[in-house]
């Protein structure tokens, strides 16, 4: 993730007034141009000492949305030198002291703060420690590692560094990112509960995995095989930004095949985020990228419609917010036409309001399709309970169905023909087009699901 332009610390012109229910924290962004879209407040390594400049800022959020995020401070937890390769308590705890000196002073001015997050994305999986011997080597020698290798299971780590030789790698990342989120919150929860106990917490890619819902990463590791929960303080936070680097060399289990193409990013997206919602009842803060992001590398859904239908499948399987990054041209040399604007924030504004409109209060929702959505399929249909109403979201592959309002079919209960099919909602009653302009997805409200 690209990081935050210096000369913006903190914003302004926040109004009072009490935001949409559906919300996006966001990282850059003018406050109150598009209803629920919330810039964040930040702190920054420069600005510890002076906590009435974030006062300041978060005085002018929303109560309850007072969020902050944080920028070059938890990167501390790894460079501490009393850190030895992957015990790093030293950082932590300097980390933790600086911060809980931090807020004790920001709450001496009476500030309020509903929540931090985290984009600390340095880990310590055998991506991060490379393939050079000298670390492992060291991780070995340590008098702390026969504890480490009775939780492993296995006392060599020669499979980890040669990763294509075994799964030990995989058995070693599930374990180091739980022990990772240990120092994150011994660094900045521990602190944080001290100072505002209600407070929320989450960090970039925080997630619950395990072989029931088996969703690889974006380079077809098989990430769930060892069960572990990655997430931060109070809330998971999977990335929806639905980017594919090597899932057609790697497809997911029960795939027949998986080609790059931005209707399987979509897909992986929703089926990454009803993933994490199934493994773990934690809350959700997703994040989601601006419409036209395009990935450095591996296929996306850049200025296409079926970024609005990932965000409102994430909607109806129930989020408290989303995180939105969305950052402005940082340094000479960029085009504003490649980063966030206006208009990319008012396209997720529209979703927001959209959300609203059908599916009513955020939060976590009782699902009507639970599982995966299948990986083969040229659709794909999330329902849920949400109120009284059972809501089902209907997306259809703009490969096979250019607009699906061209594909509904006649008869006494809502149908469309997708290929060679014709599925129907029974007893379901179809719901306008919407606020969020798709061509690719429907509303329905009612019936037992299709068939």
């Amino acid at each position: 993730m690209t990081w935050l332009p210096a000369a913006v610390l903190f914003v302004a012109g926040l109004t009072a007034a009490e935001p949409p229910r559906h919300v996006a924290y966001a990282w850059q962004g003018d406050a109150g141009r598009h209803p629920g879209i919330i810039p964040a407040a930040w702190l920054t390594r420069e600005s510890l000492g002076d906590p009435a400049r974030l006062a300041a800022a978060t005085a002018r959020m929303p109560k309850g949305h007072r969020i902050v995020m944080l920028s070059h401070i938890t990167e501390r937890i790894h460079s501490h030198p009393g850190n030895r390769t992957v015990w790093l308590e030293a950082g932590a705890d300097a980390v933790a002291a600086e911060l809980d000196r931090f807020l004790a002073a920001y709450r001496g001015l009476g500030a309020e703060l509903d929540g931090i997050v985290l984009d600390h994305e340095i880990g310590l999986s055998n991506w991060a420690l490379g393939d050079r011997e000298e670390p492992w080597k060291s991780i070995q020698a340590d008098e702390r590692f026969p504890a480490l290798a009775a939780k492993l299971g296995f006392d060599d780590l020669g499979g980890v560094r040669n990763w294509r030789s075994s799964d030990r790698y995989l058995r070693w990342n599930a374990l180091m990112s739980e022990r990772m989120d240990g120092y994150l919150e011994r660094a900045v929860l521990a602190p944080l509960r001290r100072h505002f106990p209600a407070a929320r917490l989450s960090n970039y890619g925080g997630c619950a995995r395990g072989p029931a819902w088996p969703v690889p990463d974006e380079h077809g590791h098989a990430v769930y095989r060892f069960a572990h929960d990655d997430t931060v303080g109070t809330h998971q936070s999977p990335v929806l930004y639905a980017n594919l680097i090597n899932l057609s060399g790697n497809p997911p289990p029960g795939a027949k095949a998986y080609p790059h193409t931005p209707f399987n990013a979509f897909r992986y997206a929703v089926n990454l985020l009803r993933a994490a919602a199934a493994a773990s009842p934690a809350p959700l803060w997703p994040w989601v990228a601006y419409r036209t992001w395009r990935p450095d590398s591996g296929i996306g859904i850049t200025r296409s419609d079926l970024y609005q239908e990932v965000v409102l499948h994430a909607g109806l399987v129930g989020v408290d917010a989303f995180l939105l990054w969305n950052p402005r041209p940082w340094h000479a040399g960029q085009s504003p036409g490649d980063l966030a604007s206006d208009d990319t924030d008012a396209s997720l504004s529209a979703c927001l309001a959209e959300l609203d409109a059908v599916v009513g209060a955020p939060g976590r929702k009782k699902p009507l399709s639970p599982g995966l959505a299948d990986w083969n399929e040229d659709f794909v249909v999330t329902g849920a309970v949400a109120g009284n109403r059972r809501i089902w979201r209907l997306t259809v592959d703009p490969a096979a169905v250019p607009d699906i309002a061209a594909a509904a079919a006649q008869g006494p209960d809502p149908a469309f023909r997708i290929g060679p099919r014709t599925l129907v909602f029974p007893g379901a009653r179809l719901l306008p087009a919407g606020k969020d302009g798709s061509k690719f997805g429907r509303w329905l409200v009612g019936g037992s699901g299709p068939r």
